[in-house]
């Protein structure tokens, strides 16, 4: 080709690339077009000039990182020139890129219900974006959104036609690893008039209560497990010292349970939550968290969601009161420069495709609602450590694996072998600040991880004194950054200094010692100590066996001289390589010589030969009793309905997810011959994840069966439908 045909077919393309844009083919009018593609899964930019009004506040179409393993809703804004075109359908076809940097076919998939729209000529952008009726809508489920894509999109309406194709890179994926502390109650009711005996909560139950944060979070998957349960004895209705604070009751839970998570080595990445069990009295404040751990009720999901950013160490989003200091205002949705947590973009609830307009919906992590993520709060998200964020289905090429061609590569590259300096020897005390006073809940030696990200250190130390009176060892002592979920929008009273606080420290375990204190480091003041016992707690006689109802029996009797002795009740599946808490932080009584009987849950312990051993602690002496061999039961699964849920209010003929979560009792996805969803008690669906067309409007059933080696499990929700187009 020669210089001036090498021209001309340039100018070619530009004038034709010139023609497209301007809605011309080859100089005729394009009577239908795809005037723009949404990709969303919680929340994304979609033309965000038209709305947004400072253009700092703005981003690219479908610039908010997208997750693998994540079911995607693909919107399609369709146009009509110069009139509007009625019945416009299409398909969307999933195209996935090879490892030699072609894109192959995966499927394609048929618009969601209604299953046609019209093509408008000049829609409104409000009224359009927040009606999802109004575009094309296709669902990528969670199984097939992986890897390098290209949706290849055509539509037709009559003779007209049009197509589009959009790039995704959803080649991340992030991992949320929840542990769960279950507690129950027993104490008194709100009206301190009688007692309450509450029974705490399931591995079911945990995972039902994070299903709003996994349909908002960029998350690919979930995973669970039961650490221990305790018991809560003291209600949660009394006053926080402050806005935005937790209550002193709260915040001795918070040191319970932060006592559970050290006794379980505090694993690195892992979120632990304290899930408590409905009817504990508890308010104006029904969450409480620090960034070392959350708490909130059994089927709370926003509460979860809320705290477990706080664990996160997302501080509130500001409305009403003081926040997050880098929260920006979201013109016109916010007055200017002073941002009032609106989420900033139209979210989309992924489960029933309701539209959440940024006009009256707030950021989940502050005080006011109806509330949704937030673009902001997205962002944080995105490759947060503790989300666990790794690279899937990226094409490999042969030149990016140097041991292909370097034949010494298995000198760079020498076995690896862990080295144990993951846990800590430690004396681990945790209390409650308050009134200048330390009330500490746990004084124990263990081995377990020590991180103090998130806390606040204090000018106050904790030191072990031998005989004389002179320090063996001594470390800071830190405060818990503490969070509340409850509280009131439009209140105009600041957070103040909270009135107590968790304080933790951990001395290294260089000796028994014959005192413990902490004082204060400006004043010199002591503030809190303790003496060692006289003698060393001895175990004697332990037992441990299985009820017949499933209960873990244990027996045990100790000598001691100490005024104050905790127990623990631990198990491994490993022979002894690592342990982790049924029951701990529980003071023994003067009974404890003539001996113990105690029948702990045993939720979240799988099926099969495990060791059992109890441990007494003093904070000076630890003894532990040989181990025993149990044979755990074989527990039922744990079957999570997600959604639909008991009571939701859903559009009839509307695209509607079916969700669960099947898990065995140790938290391990489940084997099953067999899951299936019925409608009215008709058959839709043969899959935990799957979508279907809502019913007429009216009362329905939705009833999940799952069929496993236990047997059949049956979970079953009422639900209304209704014609009028839901937004919430």
């Amino acid at each position: 080709m020669g210089k001036e045909e090498y021209l001309k077919e340039i100018m070619k393309e530009s004038i034709l690339e010139y023609l497209d844009k301007q809605d011309f083919v080859f100089g005729k009018f394009k009577h239908l077009a795809i005037h723009g593609v949404e990709i969303t899964q919680s929340i994304q930019y979609y033309r965000a000039d038209e709305h947004l009004t400072d253009a700092s506040d703005r981003g690219p179409d479908n610039s908010l990182r997208l997750v693998a393993g994540k079911a995607t809703w693909v919107r399609v804004y369709l146009r009509g020139k110069p009139n509007q075109v009625s019945n416009v359908t299409g398909t969307l076809k999933l195209m996935r890129q090879s490892n030699y940097g072609f894109y192959t076919d995966v499927t394609t998939y048929s618009p969601q219900a209604l299953g046609s729209v019209t093509a408008e000529v000049s829609p409104v952008y409000t009224i359009e974006r927040d009606n999802i009726n109004a575009t094309l809508n296709f669902i990528i489920p969670a199984d097939e959104f992986w890897g390098k894509l290209r949706l290849d999109i055509d539509v037709s309406g009559g003779s007209y036609a049009d197509d589009k194709s959009v790039y995704i890179d959803a080649t991340l994926k992030q991992t949320m690893r929840m542990a769960g502390i279950m507690v129950g109650y027993n104490g008194d009711n709100a009206a301190g008039t009688a007692n309450l005996n509450i029974a705490a909560p399931n591995l079911a139950d945990f995972q039902s209560t994070s299903g709003w944060m996994q349909t908002t979070y960029p998350v690919s998957d979930v995973t669970f497990r039961i650490v221990s349960t305790i018991t809560q004895t003291d209600p949660l209705n009394d006053a926080p010292s402050c806005n935005g604070c937790c209550t002193p009751n709260w915040s001795a839970l918070l040191a319970d349970l932060a006592a559970e998570k050290v006794a379980d080595g505090a694993q690195a990445g892992d979120l632990y939550f304290g899930l408590l069990a409905n009817g504990i009295p508890m308010g104006p404040i029904v969450g409480c968290a620090s960034t070392v751990i959350g708490s909130g009720g059994n089927g709370a999901e926003i509460v979860m969601a809320h705290e477990v950013g706080h664990q996160l160490g997302f501080p509130h989003s500001p409305c009403g009161t003081p926040g997050d200091a880098s929260y920006p205002a979201y013109e016109p949705y916010d007055p200017a420069g002073n941002p009032t947590a609106s989420t900033g973009e139209y979210g989309l609830n992924i489960d029933n495709g309701n539209v959440l307009s940024p006009a009256n919906h707030k950021c989940y992590m502050s005080y006011c609602g109806p509330q949704w993520m937030s673009i902001y709060r997205y962002g944080s998200l995105i490759q947060h450590p503790d989300m666990h964020p790794e690279f899937v289905g990226v094409p490999e090429r042969w030149w990016d694996d140097w041991r292909r061609y370097d034949p010494w590569w298995w000198l760079k590259n020498p076995p690896y072998f862990e080295i144990e300096n993951y846990y800590m020897d430690v004396i681990t005390i945790i209390g409650v600040y308050s009134r200048n006073k330390v009330n500490i809940r746990t004084l124990t030696r263990v081995k377990t991880r020590i991180d103090t990200a998130g806390m606040k250190r204090l000018p106050m130390s904790a030191e072990l004194l031998d005989a004389k009176g002179e320090v063996i060892a001594a470390a800071a002592v830190f405060r818990y950054e503490q969070s509340s979920a409850g509280g009131s929008c439009g209140t105009s009273e600041s957070r103040g200094e909270p009135g107590e606080y968790v304080v933790h420290a951990s001395i290294p375990n260089k000796a028994s010692g014959a005192r413990i204190r902490i004082v204060n480091d400006e004043t010199g003041k002591v503030l809190w100590e303790r003496e060692a016992s006289k003698k060393e707690p001895k175990v004697n006689k332990f037992k441990a066996s299985v009820t017949k109802s499933g209960m873990l029996h244990v027996s045990f009797a100790v000598e001691h001289t100490a005024k104050e002795l905790d127990y623990w009740v631990r198990w491994s599946g490993n022979e002894g390589m690592t342990w982790h808490p049924v029951h701990s932080k529980s003071p023994l009584d003067e009974r404890s010589k003539e001996g113990h009987d105690f029948d702990l849950p045993m939720e979240g312990i799988p099926g099969g030969k495990i060791l059992v051993q109890v441990i007494v602690n003093d904070g000076f002496f630890t003894a532990a009793s040989e181990p025993v061999t149990v044979k755990a039961p074989k527990q039922p699964p744990a079957v999570s309905l997600l959604h639909p849920q008991e009571g939701q209010v859903l559009t009839a003929r509307r695209p509607m997810r079916l969700r669960a979560i099947v898990n065995d009792n140790a938290g391990r996805a489940l084997e099953y011959e067999r899951c299936s969803w019925l409608l009215d008690g008709k058959q839709v669906a043969e899959a935990p994840d799957a979508w279907i067309t809502a019913p007429a409007e009216g009362e329905h059933t939705c009833t999940l069966i799952v069929e496993a080696e236990e047997g059949k499990i049956k979970r079953e929700v009422a639900f209304t439908t209704v014609a009028m187009d839901v937004r919430k």
